[in-house]
């Protein structure tokens, strides 16, 4: 992988080394995925249910989103949802209202660095 492409990488919230060792060193495989982020709905599912109060779906949401931001090794998203996926499981809902700016700061900041590249 070039260092340009590395560093666009990790601008997007990519642990690189991490991901490639989930990906098997596989820098292809890892872009196809890394590319479809942006087609996943559980952020939008989270923060709409989130809105409503609906703590059941926004805990499936953010479960959801936890386990695709670790998949991706996208660790600052991966702890941030992590932390609001917490406070629903443990219906403090308080804590996990405090974590969503989080969430959505990592969110879009990944999101906006992705949908710049090209596979």
């Amino acid at each position: 992988m070039d260092e340009n492409k590395k560093r666009e990488l990790v601008d997007a919230g990519v642990n690189v080394d991490s991901a490639l060792d989930r990906f098997m060193g596989n820098e292809k495989l890892l872009m196809r995925f890394l590319l479809k982020f942006s087609n996943d709905t559980n952020y939008e599912r989270l923060k709409t249910a989130m809105e409503k109060e609906d703590y059941k779906e926004a805990f499936e949401g953010a479960h959801a989103l936890k386990g695709l931001s670790g998949n991706l090794s996208l660790d600052a998203l991966y702890e941030a949802a992590g932390k609001v996926t917490e406070g629903l499981r443990h219906e403090n809902y308080e804590e996990a209202k405090e974590w969503m700016p989080k969430v959505t700061e990592e969110y879009e900041r990944t999101a906006k660095v992705l949908n710049t590249l090209e596979g």
